[in-house]
């Protein structure tokens, strides 16, 4: 190629490489945001995790090791599976 001369794309070949990059920056962009939701979801999930951890240690304290029905509200002991 000749220095003085400069080349370039025709028009239809430079509008295909910008939608193109266009559409990789989206797809990237999404990627983010997913990655940022997931870690929400997942701060939620161990936020709900403890909440429940705690809430059981006091049941626990108060009435034991048993299993709730959680439609009634009943409390029975749980059964030692025989091998």
């Amino acid at each position: 190629m000749s220095k003085s001369k400069k080349t370039k794309l025709t028009k239809k070949e430079l509008e295909d490489v910008i939608s193109k990059k266009t559409s990789l920056d989206k797809v990237v962009m999404e990627i983010g945001n997913i990655e940022v939701n997931k870690q929400a979801v997942f701060n939620l999930y161990a936020s709900l995790k403890e909440d429940w951890d705690d809430n059981t240690k006091k049941l626990e304290s108060k009435y034991g090791s048993v299993n709730v029905n959680l439609e009634t509200g009943e409390v029975s002991p749980i059964e030692e599976v025989k091998k």
